[in-house]
């Protein structure tokens, strides 16, 4: 058999040399690599807590991605009724505006304080104002 010397017939012979350290010595190196261990994967920016910490802020954006999606449908088909329907367009004149057809009459609502409580409450229409 040929070794990887070159041509003469020698084989490779490897030795072994122990090292010796004491137990106690050899428990605390394994103790402090597996603390090392722990602490890279726990504190360290790829670490347990960081993901966790990423995983509750991903969550939190995709439920905001959700509810604005949502209102974006709910925009969407309001724009549509406003294009395409008339008396939708018309109660939103109405009501978000204040707009008016000639010959309708409006009433206001006048809201009294309560003097002793502080809180206001609805009244009736004040009828005396509207006298003609």
């Amino acid at each position: 058999m040929k070794s990887f010397w070159g041509n003469e017939n020698r084989y490779l012979r490897v030795r072994y040399n122990r090292i010796n350290i004491s137990r106690r010595v050899a428990l605390i190196l394994l103790a402090g690599s597996v603390a090392i261990i722990i602490l890279v994967f726990t504190i360290s920016d790829v670490g347990f807590i960081n993901l966790w910490k990423a995983q509750k802020k991903l969550d939190k954006m995709n439920s905001e991605i959700e509810r604005l999606e949502k209102e974006t449908k709910l925009l969407e088909q309001n724009i549509g009724n406003l294009e395409n329907d008339p008396f939708a367009l018309e109660k939103i004149a109405r009501e978000k505006y204040g707009y008016i057809k000639p010959g309708d009459k409006v009433f206001r609502i006048k809201i009294i304080s309560d003097k002793k409580s502080g809180e206001s409450t609805p009244s009736f229409l004040d009828i005396q104002d509207y006298k003609q």
